[in-house]
């Protein structure tokens, strides 16, 4: 990305000292050119009058391709950009030195080797052909995500419910959704197909409502977003950024936005980027399979209460079968499960029960532990202060065989999630203010 950064500024100095015979001009002139052509291309994008473009215009500028080369992935039409820009920058420093002597077929020259160069632009940008030199290549569709596609039997249809205006982040959102949709259909042979929907589109008011209550319906969770109009002002828009797969007439909805409300809205989206192909290859492994796999949420040491898993058991059961039981020390007992998940044990396992988690993990199963050895709970703040308790689990011994160490010790970041306090003042009781919990990192 650095390389080909360097060559464009290269390029633009070039031609900044080919317009001035004063340094110091061809300097200045230089300066703003590179500037413009990095950030000026996203400032206009934001202007009323190109919302219909916005997305194009962002395009034109350097920062969106040299973004996607910065993250380690080679995309071919980033680098037809970045040569396209150089040869313009290099024939028109050409063409204002042959200019000193009036001669039309310079202008001629110019004009065709500029028609050539944007040709050349048009006919890359319909090529995809990128090379992923991150270490863990994590813009590449991964090996388990390419055997479920190959090994789809009949076609899957997906609909996806995020297009017309929107504000230029989501565009980009989109622009990632249908890059990982074509590449879901190459991987598959074909039999991955989509369609964007407006779910806004239309003047009927009482059919775009009753889609709205549809989609809802259906388990598609809307999103209020704050729009741009053509004259500058602003109205509110409601959104589903989601999608419905189809297979074998069965549909399933996924929903692409990561809405944390502990991040800013640019990290959502970029999280929700980031965790596409998992969002979207996991209904479609479920859909595409013989058999419904089983989970079990282990009792019977105090964990966590099925009201305190309740999102994630609601999340999972889009999936799996989903149930909670105790082991009671009985062998074979989980074998009927393709894991299971032990969340937040506070008493200590009994060797019976080890016995039976050993023989289950060593015929192959799965497990999920969820736990800790020091216990840090905010309802001690109450009393001024954060306390911690030493609580162990008579597991350490077992993870330790496994490799695993669980280390009686608090971590703390200073990326951590807020907490509401309410803090008193000479008697006076005040309004709760929000303070960072350490002891919650945000992950």
């Amino acid at each position: 990305g650095l390389f080909f950064l360097a060559a464009v500024y290269a390029s633009v100095g070039l031609f900044a000292s080919s317009l001035a015979d004063n340094q110091v001009i061809a300097f200045i002139i230089a300066v703003l050119i590179s500037f413009f052509l990095f950030m000026g291309f996203d400032s206009f994008a934001y202007l009323p009058g190109l919302k219909k473009i916005d997305e194009f215009v962002i395009r034109l500028g350097i920062n969106e391709h040299y973004k996607s080369l910065s993250r380690g992935v080679i995309d071919f039409r980033d680098i037809i950009y970045f040569v396209a820009v150089v040869l313009i920058f290099n024939e028109a420093t050409r063409l204002v030195l042959l200019s000193r002597k009036p001669d039309k077929k310079n202008w001629l020259s110019f004009g065709v080797t500029l028609l050539v160069i944007l040709i050349a632009v048009i006919a890359g940008s319909f090529l995809r052909i990128r090379v992923d030199l991150t270490e863990d290549r994590r813009y590449t569709l991964s090996g388990p995500t390419r055997k479920v596609l190959s090994g789809i039997k009949n076609d899957i249809f997906v609909q996806v419910y995020l297009d017309g205006e929107m504000p230029i982040p989501f565009k980009q959102l989109k622009r990632s959704v249908r890059e990982m949709l074509d590449e879901f259909r190459i991987a598959s042979g074909r039999k991955v197909d989509y369609n964007f929907i407006n779910p806004s589109e239309g003047n009927n008011s009482e059919k775009r409502d009753a889609l709205y209550q549809s989609l809802l319906a259906k388990g598609l969770n809307p999103v209020n977003i704050q729009d741009k109009d053509a004259e500058g002002g602003s109205s509110q828009k409601i959104i589903f950024p989601g999608m419905i797969v189809n297979y074998n007439a069965i549909e399933v909805p996924v929903n692409i936005l990561k809405n944390n409300p502990s991040i800013s809205a640019e990290e959502n989206l970029l999280h929700s980027t980031e965790g596409l192909e998992y969002d979207m290859i996991q209904p479609i492994a479920t859909l595409s399979s013989d058999t419904v796999y089983r989970v079990a949420f282990i009792e019977g040491h105090d964990e966590i209460p099925e009201i305190g898993v309740a999102d994630l058991t609601y999340h999972m059961a889009r999936f799996f079968t989903v149930d909670r039981g105790i082991i009671s020390g009985t062998p074979g007992i989980l074998d009927k499960y393709a894991a299971v998940v032990i969340a937040g044990p506070e008493k200590e396992f009994t060797e019976n029960d080890k016995f039976v988690l050993d023989q289950y993990i060593m015929n192959g199963g799965k497990v999920v532990w969820l736990i800790e050895e020091v216990n840090v709970n905010s309802d001690s703040l109450v009393y001024g202060e954060t306390a911690a308790l030493y609580r162990p689990l008579n597991i350490e011994d077992q993870l330790f065989r496994y490799g695993a160490r669980v280390n009686p010790e608090v971590g703390q970041d200073i990326d951590c999630a807020q907490i509401r306090l309410i803090l008193s003042s000479g008697g006076t009781r005040q309004q709760p203010v929000s303070v960072p919990w350490l002891y919650f990192p945000k992950l």
